[in-house]
């Protein structure tokens, strides 16, 4: 039998599956060997549940082998209770008896875009020596530090040896203070860099 509800929260949904299985707060808690305090908790929202938990002992305290639709979402909303609404989260559950419940969760992030390789400035003058030596240097060494005073033309310098790049893909990523400078930042922005290159690992 497949079974919806509507719930705005892991509490709101366990107090409703609490009592269509007729059972009271201190029946429940007996069940899932929790105190009636939390199980109380639980259901005002004041209490995070854990979401190994309500698959081990809840779900089948509450009676619902024979309601998978019921039981994603008491998971979908545990979970959510956990990590927070920032997060997409997609619970999915495979097979539901009273000996077994396996459970495949995913989180998944929205990595955002790749940035773009700046643009060449509609007026700017070419220096074809510097941009020589500096391709050279890349081209033997694979690496290259520009250093200069602000407004000297090192993003320009640098671009124009990325856009000259036709052999090999080019990751840019401008650090900027408070958005892309972490290390969590960073390594996001390389994983879509090797998604968008075939990397799957």
């Amino acid at each position: 039998m497949t079974v919806t509800l509507v719930a705005q929260s892991f509490g709101e949904l366990l107090k409703h599956l609490r009592r269509r299985a007729r059972l009271t707060q201190r029946e429940l808690a007996q069940r899932v060997g929790y105190t009636e305090a939390h199980v109380c908790r639980l259901e005002k929202n004041e209490r995070l549940p854990d979401v190994t938990t309500v698959a081990a002992r809840i779900v089948p305290a509450l009676d619902l082998d024979d309601s998978p639709t019921l039981v994603e979402q008491l998971l979908v909303l545990a979970n959510a209770a956990r990590t927070g609404t920032s997060e997409k989260t997609k619970v999915t559950v495979r097979r539901i008896d009273r000996r077994q419940i396996e459970i495949r969760q995913e989180i998944v992030e929205d990595l955002g875009a790749l940035e773009d390789v700046p643009a060449a400035p509609t007026h700017w003058v070419p220096r074809r020596g510097l941009f020589e030596r500096s391709a050279a240097i890349l081209g033997s060494e694979r690496r290259l530090t520009l250093v200069g005073m602000a407004g000297s033309g090192k993003t320009i310098l640098a671009a124009e040896l990325a856009r000259n790049q036709h052999d090999l893909p080019v990751f840019w990523l401008t650090l900027t203070d408070g958005v892309s400078e972490t290390a969590a930042a960073i390594i996001r922005a390389l994983a879509l860099f090797g998604l968008a290159h075939g990397q799957a690992r």
